[in-house]
């Protein structure tokens, strides 16, 4: 059985150009069961079709699809969700819930201290912040994830901010 979502916020740890392990987080339109793990609404995971180390080289192909311009070297982590958002006051019909936003930054920290990766805004970024640092890529002008139901407070330009301190408590817990 697999699983098959349209719209998801994800989280990808990946290696930049001089090969440092980074963490990109967003929700994005697309018709995929192929990212490396997946948050329900309940907070449970699961995993998709490629493992992490699938995604250390793309060029053969078989690889997590999830982030246009940023892929290799990346894994998703995706909060199942957001289908329909449009901005605060229009939120679409599966916001990501609490126990889910919870669940994946746990997650995060765990994937963190696995890959010895720490939180930085250099290492740990939405899909929106990786758009907005490479605009010639097809993640530029994604809108996820500038918004946090859970948190409806945190503004815009903190998302990226909220999240990094989330990963880092809970990976202080581990």
């Amino acid at each position: 059985d697999g699983l098959f979502v349209n719209k998801y916020s994800q989280i990808n740890v990946e290696k930049d150009a001089n090969n440092t392990n980074t963490i990109k987080i967003s929700a994005t339109v697309e018709k995929s069961a192929l990212a490396g793990t997946f948050i329900n609404a309940d907070g449970k995971v699961y995993s998709g079709i490629y493992k992490p180390e699938d995604n250390e080289d793309c060029n053969d192909g078989k690889y997590a699809a999830h982030t246009g311009g940023g892929n290799t070297g990346s894994i998703g982590v995706c909060m199942c969700g957001m289908y329909g958002f449009k901005s605060s006051t229009s939120p679409g019909n599966f916001p990501i819930t609490k126990i889910q936003f919870e669940s994946c930054m746990k997650f995060c920290a765990e994937l963190c201290k696995k890959y010895n990766l720490r939180v930085t805004p250099d290492t740990v970024f939405t899909h929106y912040e990786f758009g907005k640092l490479n605009p010639k890529t097809s993640s530029a002008g994604k809108i996820d994830i500038i918004w946090i139901p859970p948190y409806p407070w945190v503004v815009q330009s903190d998302v990226g901010s909220f999240i990094r301190s989330k990963v880092r408590w809970y990976k202080e817990k581990l």
